[in-house]
């Protein structure tokens, strides 16, 4: 008898098996919903790439380098973003970030010091992401593709939602109920 059980099939049994495990506690009263959403979140977390959690290209807000001030303070003040992509000639030349405190403390000039933004393949996985950019204390990663296009963008933010479900900040609707993904 040959034994055809791969890696892949221990790695959904276990999931399974986990998920079957928080169900029970749950009807027994052991655990909450919300401690079981969060370890699932934690599982599905480790399995997950940083394409299926970016932005796409097509909806990032960037500003280009060379736009005048009072461009870039308009822009910062409507959009709902504290952290925008800077870019050089194309959206696949970021140079960095201009965070809004940047621009209210230096409103001639915002983009002069930049923050600096890590740059990551589309198939990076969420955890190794999320380590990089704690280790190098960076909350915005752009996704290449193969020939180091970029194809989207995954904040801090982001993946720390992924683990734990939704977090509210000043930009998000109050009366807007959500569920972890």
């Amino acid at each position: 008898q040959i034994n055809t059980h791969t890696q892949n099939d221990t790695q959904h049994n276990s999931r399974d098996g986990l998920e079957d495990l928080l169900r029970e506690g749950e009807l027994e009263g052991v655990g909450e919903a919300s401690e079981s959403a969060i370890i699932s979140g934690v599982v599905e977390f480790g399995e997950k790439f940083a394409l299926e959690v970016m932005t796409p290209r097509a909806d990032i807000l960037a500003i280009e380098r060379t736009m005048p001030a009072h461009e870039i303070a308009r822009i910062v003040s409507t959009s709902n973003y504290s952290r925008i992509p800077v870019y050089e000639r194309d959206l696949d030349h970021v140079v960095g970030l201009v965070h809004s405190f940047d621009v209210l403390a230096n409103p001639d000039q915002p983009v002069a010091a930049l923050r600096r933004v890590t740059l990551v393949r589309s198939n990076t996985p969420c955890h190794d992401l999320m380590r990089r950019m704690l280790r190098e204390h960076v909350h915005l990663a752009i996704i290449q593709g193969a020939n180091a296009e970029t194809v989207g963008l995954v904040t801090l933010e982001d993946l720390v939602e992924e683990l734990v479900g939704d977090i509210s900040d000043e930009h998000d609707d109050p009366n807007a109920v959500t569920a972890p993904s």
